[in-house]
Formats: C-alpha cells, structure tokens, sequence
C-alpha cells in the first residue's frame, strides 16, 4: 500500500522523538496517558506544533515503540538489559523496524560479544556472517573441525547453531528460535557458492515446506511472538493465508488489530464469520474495548471500528454478550454516552487502567484458544 507524504513524515516525527531515551524507557501499553503525551509534546519538532499533527504523531508512537519493547523480548536470550541501551534500530518507511537490516549492523558490531553476535546470524540466518563469526570464535570458543572442507566447516556450524539453540532456549519459546532460522532463510538466500544446492538436504531434518502451514497454526496456538507469525502470514500466498484464518480465526484477527493492519480486520473477519467462535468473538470484543479504546490508542479509530464490527456480528454472538457486563459497556460507547477520559464503570477487570489493561491480557491468554 503507497502512503500519503504526510504519513511518511509523520513516522519520521515519531521515530526520531522516541530514539530520546526518557521516550524509551516509558511502557507503551500502560495508562499514563497524560504525562506519556506531555513529555512527547516537549520533545516534537517545532514544525509539528499545530495540535492535530502532534495528536497523529503521539498516536503513531506508541504501536512504534511497542515494537521495540517486542523486540526486545524476542532477542532477551542473546542481549541483556545494558546492551539495549546501544541499540540503533533500522526502520521501514512505514514505521516498522526492519529486524533483518539491523541484525546485519549488529552482527558487525564489536560491542557485542562474539557469541552474542552469532547467535543473532543464526536467528537471522546470515550465512555469511555465521561462517566469519565462526572462525573467529575458533581461537578460543569453538572447536576447529579436523576436516578442512567447506561442507565438514558447514555441518560443524550446524552443530553448534543447535548446541547453541539448546542451551540458549529454556522457557516457552524453546522452538521459537529455530522458526527464526528458518523463516529468515527465505529473506536471505543461501549465500555460500561452495555448498550450491546442499542446504536442501543439510537442513531437510529441521522443517519441510509442506510442514510451513502446520508450524504457522502451532505457533498461532501456542500465542508465540506476534511479530514472527505476522511476517511469516504475510509471506504465505493467499490460499494458506485463506486457510490458516479459518482454522485459527481469533489468532489471526487478532494480528489485525495491531497497527498497522487494523485497515483490513473487517476485510478478515467478515471471511470467517460461521468459523469464528462466540469466545473468539467476546475475546475480540475484549482487545478492542480494554486493551485499545480505554487504553487511550489513537493510532485508529477504534470506536468505528467497534462499531462495524458489532453491527456486522451475527445475532447470535450479540445474545451471547447481552447478559454480560461487556455488553453495557459496548453501549455506552457506542451511544457515545461519555466523552473520553472514560470512568471506572467503562473497566471490566480492575479499577485501575492500567491493570486493567495487564488482568484483560492475562485472561484472554488464559482462556481462549
């Protein structure tokens, strides 16, 4: 999709406000709204003062910084909290961080350690860098393999990257990182002339094409990093798109409330209406309303989106909702009863918002599939 020129330069507004590291170190998803927005104001160049721009900036800032809390999430297992701090990330036009370009700059980076800097090649599935990192660390880390062959280097390299998997992986994204390996690996093609067609059969025990769909589904069951299964969705042709929708509707709905895919959600949703559970509906209804709306998101509009998606919703999922607290909420909103900021009676799960944000989050991830 082409973006107007102002949205361009409006991302640029926002990235180059949250590089500032008193904007960084603040939690995106909590609910300290006001003070988040005064001190962005502070920080906006003076050719954004006009207060609809600054308003269109702060709303894009935060699902920009969210993706670098996620990101940082997902690579926690090589980096501490003070290598974080060193970080310079590359980004899209559209305001998404471009992982593979930054990884590129990182693994050439000599404030990382070689280990750390290896196991991000392997994640990104920089094959190049592997190998160079590889015999850097053989001085004093890895052993020399005793065949001086391209391809006995090569499976020496493999058997450290799964070592290293191993010992690196020990909570629920055990797998996640193998994934990584292999998701990348059509981003950046094989780059070593000497083994040709080989990486086929060296890497034939890890994952076939066939099992792409099936691991995208158990990565969607599992709730795995969202960034992961969205870039990997949207390589997918739009058959296995069509098919993973309707055998993981909610999961899949769920990436399209994220910015900056909530545009198509409708399109989505309205696919799988008669797949689509009236759980998947009320945990739909959840995110949208606690985690968006009364979080204060600007990034879309979130009430015309609630609405189309209530009006378009079928008469039995709104008699489902009707005897629940969530369903007095909904109307309200939508008779615009209140102007924002919202009162308490709006919080479905704690008085505060920002609890209320963290205890919707966890029951959903506790009780939908």
């Amino acid at each position: 999709m082409v973006r107007p020129l102002q949205f361009l330069a409006l991302v640029k507004a926002a990235i180059a406000v949250l590089e500032d590291p008193n904007i960084l170190k603040l939690d995106p998803g909590e609910g300290h709204t006001a003070s988040y927005e005064n001190l962005i104001k502070r920080k906006l160049p003076a050719f954004l003062c006009p207060l609809s721009l600054q308003r269109k900036v702060i709303g894009l800032l935060r699902p920009i910084s969210c993706q670098v809390k996620e990101w940082r999430e997902d690579h926690i297992h090589i980096f501490d909290k003070v290598c974080f701090r060193c970080i310079n990330f590359c980004w899209t036009d559209n305001g998404r961080i471009n992982r593979i370009e930054t990884a590129k700059i990182l693994v050439q980076c000599p404030d990382f350690t070689l280990k750390q800097r290896f196991a991000l090649a392997i994640c990104y599935w920089l094959v190049t860098d592997m190998r160079t990192l590889w015999e850097a660390m053989s001085t004093t880390e890895s052993p020399i393999p005793q065949e001086n062959s391209d391809e006995s280097l090569w499976k020496e390299i493999i058997k450290e990257c799964k070592t290293l998997l191993n010992k690196i992986i020990v909570d629920y994204k055990q797998k996640l990182f193998l994934y990584n390996l292999v998701l990348y690996s059509e981003q950046n093609p094989f780059q070593y002339d000497s083994l040709e067609n080989k990486p086929k059969d060296l890497f034939s025990g890890i994952v076939t094409p066939e099992e792409e769909r099936y691991i995208l589904i158990y990565v969607l069951q599992n709730k795995w990093s969202l960034y992961n299964t969205s870039v990997w969705f949207s390589k997918m042709d739009i058959n296995s798109q069509i098919l993973i929708l309707e055998r993981k509707p909610y999961g899949v709905l769920k990436m399209f409330l994220v910015w900056p895919l909530q545009n198509h959600f409708m399109e989505k949703v309205n696919r799988v209406w008669f797949q689509l559970k009236k759980a998947h509906f009320l945990g739909l209804l959840h995110i949208i309303i606690c985690q968006k709306i009364m979080m204060g998101w600007t990034d879309f509009e979130y009430i015309g989106l609630l609405k189309e998606f209530w009006y378009c919703s079928p008469v039995q999922f709104k008699k489902f909702i009707k005897p629940m607290k969530i369903y007095k909420v909904i109307e309200m909103i939508l008779s615009n009863a209140h102007t924002e900021p919202y009162p308490k009676k709006y919080l479905l799960h704690s008085e505060n918002n920002s609890r209320n944000f963290y205890d919707c989050s966890y029951a959903l991830y506790n009780s939908i599939e």
